[in-house]
């Protein structure tokens, strides 16, 4: 599956639950690094996180829950 690639300079809120998402990653200097307050990946198959999880300098709320 290809995805194209979205340019978005202030997003703050990111809900992606039930969404049945089993990776997470996050491009070196993504635009949404600085601004993203909160991040939603509940209710996914999620299993681990990567660390670029931890260029997200602003995130002060994460919801893993109910994941693998």
């Amino acid at each position: 599956m290809r995805f194209r690639t979205i340019f978005v300079i202030a997003l703050r809120y990111l809900a992606l639950a039930h969404n049945a998402i089993d990776a997470v990653g996050l491009p070196p200097h993504a635009a949404c690094a600085r601004s993203l307050v909160q991040l939603d990946l509940s209710h996914n198959l999620i299993r681990t996180l990567p660390e670029s999880l931890l260029g997200l300098v602003s995130l002060r709320q994460l919801d893993i829950s109910s994941n693998r």
